[in-house]
């Protein structure tokens, strides 16, 4: 006999064990209204009999009321002990009476729901069993009359409690079938609703008249909130304006009858934050050609975090804007100068004095370009985040390169350049090739604008790391300088500044290059009165042999 309880709802077993404690409950009051002189005591009544089948009976309910046991074994035991004793009680205490069918017909419904049907039929021979040797043996009534009484209410029990079992049997069946479409329909909401989660757009299901029915985890990041947005009005959600600052309302722009695509939306959060969106908004339909506007119907809307796309544009149209700009000077200078050497040449005047500056200024302006170019390339790499291969540097010949490299240029400036590198000792671990560049941009800003004093590179280490410095007697960098230093194509507006040529970009690509070596610059100055541009590095430890264990 399969048990086949877990199919039934809780409700239903409740009930169920409720009868169950019930049947006993049934017996006892039976037994106590024969104990007081009301009603006939049956043809084998037994006063023992009467107690033990009660006892037996209330514990059994009990048992199933409070416990509710669920293991097979343990149902089938329960289910035949309620079969002996009932046997016993029709025999013994309530005989051929109502109560005996009544008690008899709420087992075998028990015994439906709590086995299966073929428990039933066999719980439903047993009962047939037990009312034909009642009539035999316990009626007081005579004959075959009273035989076909018995078995004609036995068959009744028996056919009454098989029809309220077939209506639970079909009702089961269709609960279990609609169970069965429903979580169908649960895993496909599921699957759909995951497959929503995963996408990086934010997504928002509205209905016809702008609420929100359904969204993605997304859309909660893009809006930076934790709270549940089903049942909100949309517009209560985003708070939209155009490129001029008017307020745009979602429920406004949105079209039922095509797909709307704009770029040109910002949100704004409560903080006063703003972000650049992309929305996209296109009607639901139920089926081809609706628009009805049902409930079923309505918006999906999605949204795209474009503000750092839209930066990347101004960015971009920006630097092509500078870097016309700035070429524009030295090529028309190179171009100018050329020319005329052209015509000079064709018209058979060449001089000597005029041919050198014009070669001069020509190479001074390729000089320029080829300074920009380099710049740019190192920009490049450093936008990029490109890697350069770390290796180890000694500090002491690092320094001293640096020094040689540059001592050529300072001197012909009339500036003297020192090299401070006492006591240092150590090595680090870096790309020489971003190392090197930070410290020559310091170095040739360093004399570019050093009129007259000198120049120190210094390093010095203490405890686990080198600090590399670079400092001037130059002219300074203003209190309202210093906030633009770091700017991509930024050139202090002071006019000794303006002497000489600059692309703007060597501490850009310094700063650039310093958060690929994870590290930061440091600068102290005074207007008038030179400046210092310094990083710092750890100092590089060998691995021990014990360390490599």
């Amino acid at each position: 006999m399969g048990g086949r309880k877990e199919q039934y709802s809780d409700k239903t077993l409740s009930v169920v064990y409720l009868a169950c404690l019930g049947i006993g409950a049934i017996v006892v009051v039976f037994n106590i209204m024969l104990q007081i002189g009301y009603g006939e005591r049956p043809y084998l009544y037994s006063s023992a009999t009467s107690l033990f089948c009660s006892i037996v009976l209330i514990l059994l309910g009990l048992y199933m009321t409070v416990f509710r046991p669920r293991a097979r074994l343990a149902i089938h035991i329960i289910c035949i002990s309620y079969y002996i004793v009932a046997s016993l009680s029709s025999l013994f205490v309530t005989g051929d009476t109502t109560i005996t069918y009544l008690y008899w017909l709420m087992i075998l419904i028990a015994t439906t729901v709590l086995n299966n049907a073929k428990a039933m039929a066999i719980g439903c021979l047993y009962f047939f069993g037990t009312m034909i040797c009642l009539a035999l043996f316990g009626s007081s009534g005579t004959g075959s009359l009273a035989v076909a009484d018995i078995a004609v209410s036995s068959l009744l029990t028996i056919c009454t409690a098989c029809f309220i079992s077939w209506i639970h049997v079909v009702n089961l069946v269709r609960f279990n079938t609609y169970e069965q479409i429903k979580n169908r329909e649960r895993m496909q909401r599921d699957r759909l609703l995951a497959v929503i989660n995963n996408i990086n757009d934010a997504i928002i299901s509205l209905t016809p008249r702008g609420i929100i029915k359904l969204y993605n985890s997304a859309t909660m990041n893009l809006l930076d909130t934790n709270t549940t947005l089903n049942g909100k009005q949309v517009d209560s959600v985003l708070n939209l304006v155009d490129q001029d600052g008017s307020a745009v309302k979602i429920t406004d722009i949105i079209n039922p009858r095509k797909t709307i695509e704009r770029d040109d939306l910002v949100h704004v959060f409560e903080d006063g934050q703003k972000i650049s969106l992309y929305l996209a908004c296109s009607p639901v339909r139920q089926s081809y050609g609706d628009t009805s506007g049902s409930e079923n119907s309505g918006m999906i809307i999605v949204l795209r975090d474009v503000t750092k796309a839209k930066s990347l544009d101004e960015e971009r149209d920006e630097f092509i804007s500078v870097v016309s700009h700035e070429l524009r000077t030295p090529v028309t200078i190179a171009e100018g100068s050329i020319s005329n050497l052209q015509e000079l040449t064709t018209r058979g005047m060449i001089q000597t004095d005029t041919f050198s500056q014009a070669l001069q200024s020509a190479y001074e302006q390729v000089l320029f370009l080829a300074k920009m170019v380099n710049d740019l390339s190192t920009l490049s790499r450093a936008e990029r985040g490109a890697e350069s291969k770390a290796e180890v540097i000694d500090i002491r010949e690092l320094l001293n390169s640096m020094y040689e490299t540059y001592q050529g240029d300072a001197t012909k400036k009339g500036l003297r350049i020192d090299l401070d590198v006492k006591n240092v000792k150590g090595k680090i671990k870096a790309s020489r090739l971003y190392v090197e560049e930070i410290l020559q941009n310091f170095i040739t800003n360093a004399i570019k604008y050093t009129k007259e004093g000198s120049v120190t590179i210094r390093a010095n280490v203490d405890k686990d790391k080198v600090t590399f410095a670079v400092s001037d007697t130059g002219i300074g960098i203003s209190r309202t300088d210093q906030k633009r230093i770091f700017d991509k194509f930024y050139r202090s507006e002071d006019y000794r500044t303006r002497e000489s040529n600059g692309t703007g970009l060597g501490l850009y690509v310094t700063h650039k290059l310093s958060k690929l070596l994870n590290t930061h610059i440091y600068f102290e100055s005074k207007l008038n009165h030179g400046s210092t541009f310094s990083f710092n590095l750890p100092l590089y430890k060998p691995k021990q042999p014990d360390d490599q264990k």
